[in-house]
């Protein structure tokens, strides 16, 4: 299979009409096309619970009112291909916050690290939609090269990680742990697509550890305020920062994102960027990623704390 992109905005399903070279002014962008549903989602091997969208390609809409599961021609099925073990996903409707309705199939069955899945979509007349994917696996050897923490002319403080073995990182987040005796406070700064592939298929990015610090400071005076940890006096040692870390999501082999930003009208074409047969949209895999290192306590002072 090749590597295909996936849209982690909303997907926008549009059509486009062309005039015939012919007398007839008029082409129906739903006859004969051989696409029979738009599919969208992906399995998250932590979670228990798994949810589908699917949206039928046809010209009858129901954006008039709420819809029912029976609106909807459609059985969804995911198979362990290699066992051939079949589970039938449960339909149900979504309101969103937009106002907009959508049809989500569920199921809570296991998906396995390592393993083919492939998920059907299939109308009562036999036209199927299908899409596969390869659970991701966590492997050990997925580890954070990190070099040393350097001073820039610019006066921020930053390290260049190296994430060994992960191509195509998502939702990447810089966690920073506050300690002052057992009062301990995470937090998480987001770095959404922040750098780059390397050479070698690794991912590669520069933290700015100065530029994070005043939020994780700032979630500390909150903390404090709030009666979350004690204060005025009340802490044995000051906060320090103490550890910091990376979290992120590893996606599955052809759920190649592109480098960069995320360009909505590039990605809203109908079969830009799938891997459905039969129809538009994506399924595929992920499973979440953490690594943690420690801070010595020159960088932490460094960095302005003795809180």
């Amino acid at each position: 299979m090749r590597r295909r992109s996936i849209l982690l905005v909303g997907f926008v399903l549009t059509v486009s009409s062309v005039l015939p070279a012919c007398d007839d002014p008029f082409l129906d962008p739903y006859v004969n096309t051989g696409r029979w549903f738009t599919i969208w989602g992906f399995v998250d091997a932590s979670k228990t619970e798994q949810v589908v969208r699917v949206i039928p390609v046809t010209r009858t809409s129901t954006a008039d009112r709420a819809p029912s599961v029976e609106d909807l021609d459609a059985t969804v099925v995911s198979i362990e291909v290699a066992t051939g073990v079949a589970t039938t996903w449960h339909p149900t409707v979504v309101e969103y916050a937009d106002g907009s309705w959508g049809h989500v199939f569920r199921t809570n069955a296991r998906f396995r690290q390592g393993y083919h899945y492939r998920l059907e979509v299939r109308r009562s007349d036999g036209r199927t939609a299908y899409a596969d994917t390869w659970i991701p696996v966590d492997d050990p050897l997925h580890v954070v090269q990190r070099d040393s923490v350097r001073f820039d002319p610019d006066g921020h403080y930053r390290q260049r990680i190296v994430l060994r073995g992960i191509a195509s990182p998502w939702n990447l987040r810089v966690t920073y742990l506050a300690q002052s005796g057992v009062a301990r406070l995470v937090h998480e700064v987001p770095y959404a697509r922040a750098g780059r592939r390397t050479a070698e298929g690794d991912w590669e990015l520069d933290i700015d550890l100065s530029a994070d610090q005043p939020a994780v400071k700032q979630h500390v005076r909150e903390a404090i305020l709030s009666g979350e940890v004690p204060g005025e006096g009340g802490l044995s040692t000051p906060f320090n920062l103490h550890q910091m870390g990376i979290r992120l999501t590893k996606t599955d082999a052809d759920w190649d994102l592109p480098e960069g930003p995320l360009d909505p009208d590039r990605f809203a074409l109908p079969g830009a960027h799938t891997n459905v047969e039969n129809g538009y949209g994506y399924w595929g895999s992920a499973l979440p990623f953490e690594a943690k290192w420690l801070v010595t306590y020159e960088l932490s002072r460094n960095l302005g704390w003795d809180y």
